[in-house]
């Protein structure tokens, strides 16, 4: 099937015809196994080993580039990517259109060859044979323009991981992680364990459990919050040192230091108190830091954070006087701290008129002073009512001997010396209860089993828990516990509603257009040296253009632009690309027209050249030439995609460089906003989210930055790109 019958096709129906030629010609296109004599990562760590050898690999192919007879693509494994190179006159006639016309980017395959080294350094495999794998139908995305959406990103988790090799290495470090909290247990001869996930009464920490259906036992049961009830009973049961890492569920609100399904890893020791823990505490850090890292620094939101041990102590009382300037002495009642939350201006989400003393403290505590601790400080003393299940201090009995470490404003780790005593055990139950009874949804349950357990007599405990999602946030600086998640919770898709995940239209319009191969083949035509030749314009020459000579006005621009692009979202992505030039242009005092109109016409051929992303921007340079558009235009948007192998010379060149993605950075930070609207977005909102490399990946902060080179400063350049779309605010739906 020729390409030109494509164009008129998705691309899925597209690829379901390859899939039926190839079953024509007798292939199986989906093997039960592949060959492979070694991982990439290693052929490249130790090339001069491999060169010259043959090896046989196997990858999905994550790019294809056609040279006449021949074509060169990459493969990836999970281990890293390498280049092959297919020729007609190696492989045969039949094999190389084969791989042609009916291998895809996305398809998997195994490539059998010598490794050896191209002119440009670039170290490859001479492919002398080959085997299709497995045909993939949906095409992968090359950009995310219109994607940035986080919900989105996470439902598609396996394609943002496949297009992500930073995201891939999180989860790495993340069982790396593990490993290390593992032996470190071990080590202290620690026994793992795992306990049951369904439970009677949901006990261990004050939060809301999710309830499910027994059908075998016709009963209603909970879905554990903790770990800590029976970890505590095998310690009755005559083990000293036990732990788990596993799930845990709590049926509550989300924000970024919170998940609703997320890992936990308790331990419980016999025979010592939450000061030995506190010992061991940053004995853990240390080791496991230090090995996972390789050094005790973090970065959290551009802070260097030193997790060397000693750490501060502090009560939580002493914080909220330290950072929220609250001397809560004074206050002994519930009803005290009720008028004082009042008098404070101090905003409580739940209705304070339902909350006792201990609760009334935390609260006030999470908002005026924990987002402001860096740490790492060891937070102690908390009142009894925020324990039940704590042994109170032998000194002020209105407290309980518990820590928790908080770095950044989030708590890391939670420990106490266990409550052992049955009787003062049951009485707090009975207390949590009468607090359920008005209106505290997290109090706890009154556990009669656990009660039964403690009267036959428990040695001194003490408890220690760290959510490893939490944990990782940390390591990572990523300040968003779904990031730690390689598959977080979202919605279940509409599917009436869906959107396409990419543009899957590649053509609809009935106007007559050169198509991308004959462009390709139309390049390929030209001399080398008319290719070395090629003249690059500069400054001085762009600086003679203007509206009049530049070949194109905005409203035959637009037309052009709305011919060749079907899809809404590509369409408001160049229309605010051309907003940001414009502001860029004022800034630098360029013509905003010349390169607004450049702006709009920078992606026209974007659903074009989707799957082939070297020939973006090639159908864009054929349009334009047939228009008489200046070179000067073509130049820079050629300049924008690297992929087509064009330089950035002039000042349009570099600021659609940088324009493009920052476009997609702000309609993303807009779309994360409650209202979903760019009024809503603050510059310090967006320059956090500029940090967060988690957030829109898909707008490279390298390029962004790049704004330097216009001699803008990133903050101003941000600036720009906010004020741009606010004034088309209404064009964007924003």
């Amino acid at each position: 099937m020729t390409e030109d019958k494509f164009f008129h096709k998705s691309v899925q129906e597209v690829r379901e015809e390859k899939l039926e030629k190839i079953r024509r010609l007798g292939e199986i296109a989906y093997k039960d196994r592949g060959e492979k004599t070694d991982v990439i990562k290693n052929i490249l760590d130790s090339f001069d080993l491999y060169e010259g050898n043959e090896i046989v690999v196997c990858g999905r192919l994550m790019a294809k580039r056609e040279h006449g007879r021949a074509a060169f693509a990459d493969i990836r494994d999970d281990s890293a990517q390498m280049q092959l190179h297919i020729r007609e006159d190696i492989l045969g006639e039949n094999e190389f259109e084969f791989f042609d016309e009916l291998v895809d980017i996305g398809d998997f395959v195994e490539a059998r060859g010598k490794a050896f080294e191209t002119k440009r350094g670039e170290k490859s495999i001479e492919v002398s044979e080959y085997k299709l794998l497995s045909k993939s139908l949906s095409q992968l995305p090359e950009k995310w323009k219109g994607l940035q959406d986080i919900e989105k990103k996470h439902r598609y988790r396996y394609l943002d991981l496949l297009m992500d090799d930073g995201l891939r290495n999180r989860f790495r470090l993340r069982a790396k992680t593990i490993d290390a909290l593992r032996e470190f247990m071990k080590s202290r001869n620690f026994l793992e364990v795992e306990t049951p996930t369904l439970q009677n009464s949901a006990g261990g920490a004050l939060a809301k459990p999710f309830k499910t259906h027994y059908n075998a036992y016709d009963i209603d049961v909970k879905l554990r919050i903790s770990l800590e009830i029976p970890l505590k009973k095998l310690i009755l049961g005559g083990y000293e040192k036990v732990y788990e890492i596993g799930r845990v569920y709590r049926n509550e609100g989300k924000d970024p230091s919170h998940l609703q399904e997320f890992t936990m890893f308790e331990f419980y020791w016999a025979y010592v108190n939450y000061e030995d823990l506190m010992e061991l505490t940053e004995q853990m850090m240390r080791e496991v830091i230090e090995k996972t890292l390789g050094n005790m620094i973090v970065n959290i939101d551009g802070q260097k954070i030193d997790m060397t041990p000693p750490y501060l102590r502090k009560t939580i009382f002493e914080l909220i006087k330290e950072y929220g300037g609250h001397d809560l002495s004074g206050y002994k009642t519930a009803e005290d701290l009720r008028d004082f939350i009042k008098q404070a201006g101090i905003e409580i989400e739940e209705d304070i008129a339902k909350l006792e003393y201990g609760k009334l403290i935390d609260e006030i505590y999470k908002k005026v002073a924990r987002p402001k601790v860096k740490g790492p400080v060891f937070v102690i003393d908390h009142p009894i009512e925020l324990s039940p299940l704590a042994r109170k201090k032998d000194d002020d009995p209105s407290k309980v001997d518990r820590f928790q470490l908080i770095v950044n404003g989030w708590e890391i780790c939670n420990a106490y010396s266990e409550l052992v005593d049955p009787l003062d055990q049951e009485e707090r139950f009975r207390l949590q209860q009468l607090n359920k009874a008005k209106g505290d949804a997290e109090a706890h349950d009154y556990d009669h089993e656990y009660i039964e357990a403690m009267r036959y007599g428990m040695p001194p405990i003490a408890g220690w828990g760290m959510g490893i999602d939490r944990f990782m946030s940390v390591l990572t600086g990523i300040d968003n516990v779904r990031e730690m998640i390689v598959f977080p919770y979202v919605k279940p898709k509409d599917l009436a509603k869906t959107e396409h995940l990419v543009v899957d239209k590649v053509d609809t319009s009935d106007r007559p257009v050169k198509l991308a191969k004959d462009l390709i083949d139309d390049l390929d035509k030209q001399t080398t040296t008319d290719k070395l030749t090629e003249n690059i314009l500069d400054d001085k020459q762009l600086e003679k253009l203007s509206i009049e000579t530049m070949g194109i006005s905005r409203a035959d621009a637009l037309e052009l632009m709305n011919d060749n692009l079907e899809n809404v979202n590509l369409r408001k992505h160049s229309q605010a690309v051309e907003a940001i030039l414009r502001g860029v242009a004022l800034e630098v005092g360029a013509d905003e027209d010349v390169w607004g109109i450049a702006g709009l016409l920078h992606d026209i051929d974007y659903e074009k050249t989707m799957k082939e992303p070297t020939k973006h921007c090639i159908i864009t340079e054929g349009i334009l030439k047939e228009k008489r558009v200046s070179p000067l235009i073509i130049q820079a948007i050629k300049a924008h995609n690297p992929a087509c192998g064009a330089v950035r010379k002039t000042r349009l060149d570099k600021a659609i460089y940088a324009v493009d993605p920052l476009s997609g950075f702000v309609i993303a930070c807009a779309m994360v906003m409650p209202d979903k609207k760019l009024e809503s977005v603050t510059m310090a909102s967006m320059k956090k989210k500029f940090k967060d490399r988690s957030f829109a990946k898909g707008a490279d902060r390298e390029i962004i930055s790049s704004c330097k080179e216009l001699g803008i400063k990133l903050d101003r350049f941000l600036e720009i790109g906010l004020e741009a779309l606010s004034k088309i605010n209404a064009e964007l739906g924003l």
